[in-house]
């Protein structure tokens, strides 16, 4: 069942036939959970070629559902419903096949890019801290920056490598501090209506309302180096995902920009976006200066 060009090739035998018929309707499945939840970065997975988008989709689709148990079913025993899915997914990735379209999309890609299964592993102790801790210090922080950034930019780059050990290792570093990157944005932008962040600025002493600019200046200075050390892997990716890859990033650095010129009460009390202008125009520049790679 090898994925190629975003579906399976079809067959005359008619179980053959069928069953990419399922494949191709899990990874749709993924593809709108994406469009969903996460507009610009479906827009950004839409740019690359074919044969990456369904397996990046898979895996949004597997990490966002993943983070929604924690993020949404408060009514529910969130642990229990964890646990479960944590098991159906290794399940699905044990019997190649599940009949949730979500674990079945996402262990079609764990076995044909070889997704590491330590990052599976990390991506479900990353929630199960969030639903145990009340509170995070300095390790347990970056513990979810890893297990909600990094790990996500490692699996989508074992799809951009294809199966090659090599390239996957002279980008790991890179992916590593790019995925970071955005998530401490995400972290800075969401102050004022993401568990998270209140978990860790409650274990600092710091109300949210409060936060001191010593803090926030010194948090934008970690984010600041994470995109300088990750700029030089992102001109190594391979040609076809460099332009999604390098959208994400401008778009982060940019959200970031607005971030700092935003006072600590304007982060602590709306969202802070970037506007439909500014990322239109960052979509055409980036369209051009891959296209002529200028980056």
């Amino acid at each position: 069942m090898k994925v190629d060009n975003g579906c399976l090739s079809h067959s005359h035998n008619y179980q053959t036939y069928t069953m990419n018929i399922f494949d191709t309707t899990a990874f749709k499945s993924s593809r709108l959970i994406t469009r969903h939840f996460s507009p610009s970065f479906s827009l950004w997975i839409s740019l690359m070629p074919r044969r990456f988008r369904y397996p990046i989709y898979a895996i949004f689709g597997l990490v966002r559902y993943t983070k929604e148990i924690a993020n949404t079913f408060h009514a529910y025993d969130r642990q229990t419903l964890l646990k479960r899915f944590e098991q159906e997914t290794y399940q699905a990735i044990d019997d190649k096949n599940s009949l949730n379209p979500v674990l079945h999309a996402f262990q079609l890609v764990v076995h044909q890019y070889d997704i590491e299964s330590d990052l599976i592993a990390s991506l479900f102790h990353c929630v199960k801290m969030n639903l145990r801790h009340q509170t995070y210090d300095e390790r347990g922080y970056q513990k979810i920056i890893y297990g909600t950034g990094e790990i996500v930019a490692l699996m989508c780059l074992q799809v951009f490598c294809e199966g090659n050990p090599y390239q996957y290792n002279q980008l790991k570093k890179a992916a590593r501090s790019l995925g970071a990157a955005i998530q401490k944005v995400s972290f800075l932008r969401d102050m004022c209506t993401d568990d998270e962040v209140s978990k860790w600025l409650c274990h600092q002493d710091v109300d949210m309302a409060h936060f001191i600019s010593v803090s926030k200046q010194t948090m934008e200075q970690d984010i600041r180096d994470d995109f300088a050390d990750a700029y030089p892997g992102i001109l190594q990716v391979p040609s076809g995902a460099r332009i999604g890859v390098y959208l994400a990033y401008k778009y982060y650095v940019q959200l970031l920009k607005e971030i700092e010129s935003s006072s600590v009460e304007t982060i602590s009390q709306r969202r802070v976006d970037i506007s439909d202008y500014r990322k239109i125009d960052l979509l055409i520049s980036t369209f051009f200066r891959t296209r002529i790679n200028y980056l």
